[in-house]
């Protein structure tokens, strides 16, 4: 009796967990206050195939903040060679003007003027050579702010799939629990309709196959986790998590 009671409880604050979870989910999908769904997706256990080095590609190449951290760099790849350019390479200026003169408009006729100059950076003293320093500089902090870039989503992506690869062990192990569990209290069963053993039992059993198939969903929901945070390390939530987990 204690027990039933004590499990009674149990269920209870599941049921509690539940609801109020589904609150949580109701918000992140933008759903009405107070509208009554139920969940129907399944998200049934799926390894995901794939090896380290597609995905450090698909991260570097996806990963806003790493391309934006690319962009950075060619830009100042590109201030660099301005200023070197500005000390080697001559600079042409033209300019035009077009106008209309005379006392009538019957009278008036168009004037203009064409004036060009070409300027060869002979002498400019230090300033050019303190341009190049300047956008040499920026150009390695950039250089250097990229490869960091790179190690930490390196990082994140490998430490996500080795998540990923131990929630998956754990899934199959918990599985086999399942069918043991399951085997035991079939095999339980027979002894008691024979008569061989009591009812104790097969409650005992029962209790083993409860608790192996919380495992099995805990270890499912770890494993579901695990592909999330690898889709977010990839830069691919959006479009990686339904994919990653089997939905629609």
């Amino acid at each position: 009796e204690v027990q039933l009671r004590t499990e009674q409880q149990r269920l209870l604050a599941q049921k509690n967990q539940v609801e109020k979870d589904k609150l949580v989910l109701a918000r992140a999908i933008g759903l009405p206050n107070g509208q009554q769904f139920r969940v129907t997706d399944l998200l049934p256990f799926s390894a995901l195939a794939t090896s380290l080095d597609d995905l450090l590609k698909q991260a570097y190449e996806h990963r806003a903040d790493f391309r934006a951290a690319a962009a950075t760099v060619k830009a100042a790849e590109f201030a660099v060679q301005a200023a070197e350019g500005e000390h080697h390479w001559p600079s042409v200026v033209v300019q035009a003007d077009y106008g209309d003169i005379g006392k009538t408009l019957a009278e008036s006729h168009g004037t203009y003027s064409v004036v060009g100059s070409v300027r060869f950076p002979i002498y400019s003293g230090g300033r050019a050579q303190a341009d190049i320093a300047d956008a040499s500089a920026v150009l390695h902090n950039k250089k250097n702010a990229l490869e960091d870039l790179r190690g930490r989503i390196d990082f994140e992506v490998r430490g996500a799939l080795l998540d990923l690869q131990s929630a998956a062990d754990q899934v199959v192990v918990a599985r086999t629990n399942v069918d043991l569990a399951t085997e035991t209290l079939s095999e339980a069963r027979d002894r008691f309709g024979a008569g061989v053993t009591d009812n104790i039992e097969v409650v005992q059993a029962q209790q083993l196959l409860a608790a192996a198939n919380e495992n099995y969903i805990s270890s499912l929901n770890g494993h579901n986790g695990a592909k999330i945070a690898l889709a977010t390390a990839l830069g691919v939530a959006e479009e990686g998590v339904p994919t990653y987990l089997g939905l629609k």
